[in-house]
């Protein structure tokens, strides 16, 4: 239970700062495609996290699914371009997030 509580307490207490929100819209960059790109690696990511869970034990999985996230938040904070927010928030933050749910 403590598990899945700060799971799903993890993400919207990580919410990107708004000075960050304002600096993509000012380089334009695509939010909502690297979110649904995001939850389709989410998603995609879930059976193998599964798999590799049911080999190594859940706690790996759930520690190496929070530093994978934590990699992408970090990628994000120095993304540029559109492809840096699509492979930081969209693909690195959503296989974390496969992992460690």
């Amino acid at each position: 239970m403590v598990v899945a509580w700060t799971k799903f307490e993890m993400r919207p207490s990580t919410e990107m700062p708004k000075k960050m929100v304002a600096r993509m819209r000012a380089h334009d960059l695509p939010l909502p495609l690297a979110v649904a790109i995001q939850n389709l690696a989410w998603g995609l990511s879930q059976p193998f996290a599964g798999a590799i869970a049911d080999r190594f034990g859940t706690a790996k999985v759930l520690s190496a699914g929070a530093v994978v996230y934590a990699l992408g938040l970090v990628m994000l904070s120095q993304a540029t371009s559109a492809t840096g927010v699509y492979l930081s928030i969209g693909l690195v933050v959503g296989i974390g997030t496969g992992a460690a749910s």
